[in-house]
């Protein structure tokens, strides 16, 4: 059963608790994504060791330098010197090949986390995508999966600072037990005066983070939407809305930034007393002649290694509990994929308001509504009581649904506006999920160009070259099918008249083409699938006059030639492609039948087409 997802910036989803993730399960889950990069992880454990070696290495270096200038010997100086800077030169380059590593391990982890949320959202059944905001996903996408992988490096600074600890404590214990017990005692008391502000920071920064989210997507919107806001004169709504959340993030984030202060200021405060403690310490033992010169300069720098870096070990352990909160939201998402068992099974590529191709049974849905067997041998689409009804919605979009298509059939859908024709063809695409009724959609072809076609009303064109646009869903199309494909939607001598032909450069979401230009575009995507068995199109023909409407409708006919096909639309002109017509009102078929049929009864399709 797939999870119900809300609307709005504290969306819960109705697994409730089951949808967070603790810390181990955290680290499990990343270790899954690190694991594939094992060589790298390989060295860690070794370049770790050079880290941890030249901390301490620095303050032994120190003492022998002291040490052996007492002595006078010039010799020996110079003798330790060369050998101090060789082993310094090796470790730089060691440490440099450390910190390349992580980094390369942080991004391979990246990578890989945000294509499989790319995968994930691809495959989220269509009505829980069209419940998170864009900016959301977005957010999601990247910069959750930047923080969750950072987790990575986190862990490598905490290992490597506890065992850098641990060892300098070893090390002092053999200078002075008394100034070692007291390092020993003042590191965890460090450490957990940082934990003291830790519920606190990690609620102001998921507050942060929400807030930061509520004002990207105003501002998203606000761009969006620029054309409506400036013809409506709405630009104060938006700033006085733009202001109330910039104003409420202000504050959210200095107090934010007060509690880290805070957090921070006590700890490096409750430091430098422990420090001061132990230099009295130190200068009472130099005192009674315990400690050499060297030793109580190796011991002051060993000393700072077990206390400071507590402080470094607090940082790296709020930056582990940041990443858990990112692989929080990050895990709300990927659960769709243990939880429904969709993911991976159902190719459903879409754009805005969707347009698929792809071979696919319809998905399964609450309370084993759905069959997945062809009721026989001729059915393409067999659809029996199917309802939909959004989580939400006070009455369902489609009621009562049942009809079969049959191989090679042509099915028109029309009715007034509200009818619920859209919702169908969604749902008949594979995208909505039937809430009642049992179902089945399926293709009868084989290969990678065989299956369902589905043309969504409102086409989307991305940021690339026409092209590209057309070739969308096949990239290995030669030229002349991407171009025979135009010229059957009609584009050939519009495109051929641009500088740059086929690969003029379409700008966001198809701004620089008019809706009827965006609309053939999308059709010869559609076009380019010569062997597929379905072919479902929404309104395909809106967007353009009469004239080049029955231009294309020709080109429709000639397209939809040995296929099963449902057409949605409003427009009269598509009626002669229909073998049978289907009458839509209020969530139902109201007619049904061929246009002779129809036409005899004077019912509401005579009445559609006195009104067209």
């Amino acid at each position: 059963m797939n999870p119900e997802m809300n609307t709005g910036n504290n969306r819960e989803t109705s697994t409730g608790s089951n949808a967070e993730i603790n810390t181990r399960k955290t680290l499990v889950l990343l270790f899954t994504y690190a694991r594939k990069h094992w060589i790298i992880l390989l060295f860690l454990p070794l370049l770790m060791g050079v880290d941890i070696g030249f901390e301490i290495g620095v303050a032994q270096v120190q003492g022998l330098f002291i040490d052996t200038a007492s002595k006078g010997v010039m010799t020996e100086l110079m003798n330790v010197t060369k050998l101090v800077v060789c082993l310094l030169l090796g470790a730089i380059v060691l440490l440099a090949l450390h910190k390349h590593l992580i980094v390369k391990l942080l991004g391979y982890v990246h990578r890989d986390l945000t294509l499989k949320l790319f995968d994930v959202v691809n495959y989220m059944p269509f009505r829980n995508r069209q419940s998170y905001h864009s900016g959301e996903l977005v957010t999601r996408l990247k910069e959750d999966t930047e923080h969750g992988s950072s987790i990575i490096e986190a862990l490598v600074e905490y290992v490597t600072v506890f065992v850098l600890i641990l060892l300098s404590f070893i090390y002092l214990i053999k200078i002075d037990l008394v100034l070692a017990v007291l390092g020993a005692v003042s590191s965890p008391l460090l450490f957990f005066i940082g934990r003291f502000f830790d519920k606190k920071i990690a609620i102001q920064s998921d507050d942060v983070q929400h807030k930061e989210q509520a004002l990207r997507e105003t501002s998203q919107e606000f761009v969006q939407g620029l054309p409506i806001v400036k013809t409506y004169r709405a630009k104060g709504l938006y700033l006085g809305q733009f202001m109330k959340q910039r104003k409420a993030l202000n504050q959210s984030q200095a107090r934010l930034a007060m509690t880290n202060a805070m957090s921070r200021g006590l700890t490096e405060g409750s430091y430098q007393l422990i420090y001061i403690a132990a230099l009295v310490f130190i200068a009472i033992a130099a005192t009674r002649n315990t400690m050499t010169p060297g030793a109580i300069v190796t011991f002051s720098v060993l000393f700072e290694l077990v206390v400071w870096p507590v402080i470094g070990l607090s940082d790296q352990y709020s930056r582990v509990q940041e990443g858990v909160g990112a692989f929080n939201r990050i895990y709300r998402l990927l659960k769709f994929e243990a939880a429904g068992g969709t993911v991976g099974k159902h190719p459903l590529s879409s754009g805005a308001a969707g347009e698929t191709v792809g071979k696919h049974p319809l998905p399964s849905t609450p309370g084993e509504h759905t069959s997945t067997s062809p009721p026989d041998g001729d059915t393409v689409i067999s659809l029996q009581n199917v309802s939909f009804q959004p989580e939400g919605a006070d009455k369902p979009l489609l009621s009562e649904i049942s009809f079969q298509l049959k191989k090679g059939e042509k099915v028109l859908i029309i009715g007034p506006s509200g009818a619920g024709k859209s919702s169908l063809a969604r749902l008949c695409s594979g995208l909505y999920e039937p809430t009642g009724g049992e179902a089945f959609i399926g293709g009868d072809g084989e290969g990678d160009d065989s299956g369902l076609v589905f043309v969504s009303q409102s086409p989307y064109l991305f940021s690339a070259t026409i092209k590209e646009n057309i070739g969308l869903v096949k990239p290995q199309a030669k030229d002349q099918d991407i171009r025979a494909a135009a010229t059957l939607a009609g584009l050939d001598a519009f495109i051929d008249g641009l500088p740059d032909g086929y690969d003029t450069v379409i700008t966001e979401q198809g701004n620089n083409f008019s809706g009827g230009q965006k609309q053939r575009i999308s059709l010869s995507r559609a076009f380019l699938h010569k062997e597929c068995s379905l072919v479902i199109m929404d309104e395909p023909t809106s967007a353009l006059d009469a004239a080049n409407e029955q231009k294309l409708v020709d080109s429709i006919r000639l397209y939809l030639e040995n296929k099963s096909a449902i057409l949605v639309t409003h427009r009269p002109a598509l009626a002669s492609l229909a073998d049978r017509i289907i009458v839509m009102n209020d969530g139902g078929i109201a007619e049904e039948g061929t246009h002779e049929e129809l036409t005899r009864r004077d019912g509401f399709y005579s009445r559609f087409l006195r009104g067209a």
